[in-house]
Formats: C-alpha cells, structure tokens, sequence
C-alpha cells in the first residue's frame, strides 16, 4: 500500500471527520455537517436516503469539493460493475471518488480477491480508467489486512479499532518497506495464506 492522502477534486484534503449513512438518521445530518467542514461522506447503498438526497444538492453544487465514498459486498465483476453503475445513477455522478472492496474475510476464496481479474484487478482498472477514485479495502481480520496494506492496488484499508478489539493497540506491525511506512495492526492467528505451524486462531479477539 503506497501512502496515500484522500483529496477532492479541487486538491482538498478529507476532513478528520466524516459523515456516514446509519438507520434513523435526519437529514438534516449533512447540512450540518458541511457548514461545519465535512466534505466526506460515505454510504453504503442507494437504499439510505437519509444521507444521499441531501446530499444531491451539495454535490449538484460543489462535486470538486467533496469525497463521495460508497462500495460492494460482492466478489464479481460483472457484480461490482453493476452496483458501481447504480451508485452513479442514484447519486448524479460519473466518477466515485472512494470505492469498497466490503468485508474481505477468511472465508473468501483468495484468487478472488487476489488473483488475476479479482476482485482488487477490478477496482484498480476502474482506477485508471477514472471511474473511481481511490481503491479501498475493509477487512475485521488483522492478517488479511496486513496482506492488504501490502498489496500496491490498495490506497486506502478500513479496519475496525475499538474498544472491543483492544489488542489492535498491542500488535503493531511495521509496513514490508523496512518500516518506512506507518505501522499497522496484527492478530495472532491463522488464516488461508499461513503455513501448518499456525497458532490457533483467538475467537475471543474478533467477535
């Protein structure tokens, strides 16, 4: 993963905060918060309304000055294409500028994720081609990160650090370009790509 800034546009660098889709919300959410410098907003389907009809407006009239973040669950192709293609539709523009790979697991076969025409080869041709901006990876599992941040396809990773998941505190990793880069987050456990003398995967750390 090279390091990267998440900027607009315009050149403007993403807010510390941003502002993402939940059940429930007003919305008057994202007028709120773009009077109060929020220009990153991200959901995760053309079902919240809440976030994306407010939003029509702001980007109808400022889209070089906002990050518009969405993605997909899916593993195929002619999947992400589909749903990259609704996204558009649904919110008025041609160009995404954060673009999901959601909830990549141990359980995902990793030619699928990984290998050629994979899910990773999609969103980075989607790349060069400008119909996105930025690839992003989201991952619970701390191996499967660690693969991600070293995989060159890959600008920005969403892993989850909280309260319930304190050991990521205790686990840092250094990048695989001797350290130059920022340090990570690891698990001690198994996954599809370790060899025989695993340790045993801590169910008591990822749920």
């Amino acid at each position: 993963m090279r390091r990267v800034s998440i900027l607009t546009m315009s050149g403007t660098a993403a807010a510390p905060l941003a502002l993402a889709a939940y059940p429930g919300q007003s919305k008057s959410c994202v007028r709120l918060a773009e009077s109060a410098g929020v220009n990153f907003f991200f959901f995760y389907s053309i079902s919240q309304a809440s976030l994306i009809d407010p939003l029509g407006p702001v980007l109808r009239r400022s889209r070089d000055d906002i990050i518009l973040a969405t993605g997909s669950g899916s593993r195929r192709g002619t999947g992400l294409e589909r749903v990259r293609r609704s996204l558009c539709r649904r919110v008025g523009v041609e160009t995404l500028d954060v673009f999901f790979a959601e909830y990549l697991s141990r359980a995902d076969d990793p030619p699928t994720i990984f290998g050629h025409g994979g899910v990773l080869d999609v969103l980075s041709q989607w790349r060069e081609a400008g119909a996105i901006r930025y690839v992003e990876a989201t991952t619970h599992d701390r191996e499967l990160a660690r693969l991600l941040v070293d995989d060159g396809r890959v600008d920005v990773l969403m892993h989850r650090y909280n309260m319930a998941h304190r050991k990521a505190a205790n686990q840092p990793v250094p990048g695989g370009d001797g350290g130059r880069r920022r340090a990570f987050f690891r698990r001690r456990k198994t996954c599809p790509f370790s060899g025989s003398g695993a340790p045993k995967i801590d169910y008591k750390d990822i749920r």
